[in-house]
Parts: C-alpha cells; sequence; structure tokens
C-alpha cells in the first residue's frame, strides 16, 4: 500500500489513537470546514436543514484548491519571480520613445524618388 501511496503522490500519516496532540491537523480543517459552510450559509440566507450540504460543498471546494508548493516555491513567489524576469526582459516602457514602437501593422515609406 505504501508503494501504492508513493506512485499516486498521497502523504499517508499515521497518528497514536485518542491523542489530540498529534490531531491538530484535523482539528484545524474541521474548524475551517465549520467556518466555510457557516458563511455559505449565512451568505445565502438558507435555512439550518442544508448543513450538511453546505459543509459537503466547504469540503469539495477546500479539497480542489490545496496549495502544492512546485520548485519549492508558493505559487505567490513563483509568480513574483516570473514578474521579475519579464520586467527585466527588455527595455522599460518610458525608455520607449515612440519611433522605435510599432506594432507591425503600420507600413513603413520608403525612400524611393520617382
Amino acid at each position: 500500500l505504501r508503494d501504492y501511496y508513493e506512485e499516486v503522490g498521497i502523504s499517508h500519516k499515521t497518528s497514536v489513537a485518542r491523542s489530540p496532540q498529534q490531531n491538530r491537523v484535523v482539528e484545524r480543517r474541521n474548524r475551517t470546514l465549520i467556518k466555510a459552510a457557516r458563511t455559505m450559509l449565512i451568505y445565502a440566507q438558507a435555512l439550518l436543514f442544508l448543513w450538511a450540504e453546505a459543509v459537503a460543498t466547504a469540503c469539495f471546494t477546500q479539497n480542489r484548491s490545496i496549495i502544492r508548493h512546485r520548485h519549492g516555491k508558493t505559487p505567490y513567489k513563483l509568480m513574483h519571480a516570473m514578474a521579475s524576469e519579464q520586467r527585466c526582459s527588455g527595455p522599460e516602457l518610458n525608455d520607449m520613445i515612440p519611433g522605435t514602437i510599432s506594432s507591425g501593422l503600420v507600413q513603413k515609406s520608403s525612400s524611393s524618388t520617382s
């Protein structure tokens, strides 16, 4: 089973039963789900019988929006690294003069004398 987990990228962690010290992650996750479900119900002005559906929707949403570190960086750091590369890759807009800006659609005049 461990080989399968490793193959599909599942992080399997075990804990001792009835040990609240090791249950911090689960407790935090449950609090987050309850808070999200409560927020959805209040915003939608829905009745309390939809509580289970709101929790299921919050769980579905959070499972789809997990932030995974790629290349050892958060998405925020990756985006800012890309932005700094873009800034350094060419002349700044302030440095350009109108004669150097061309969309490629402007027909250039020829200097032929007839």
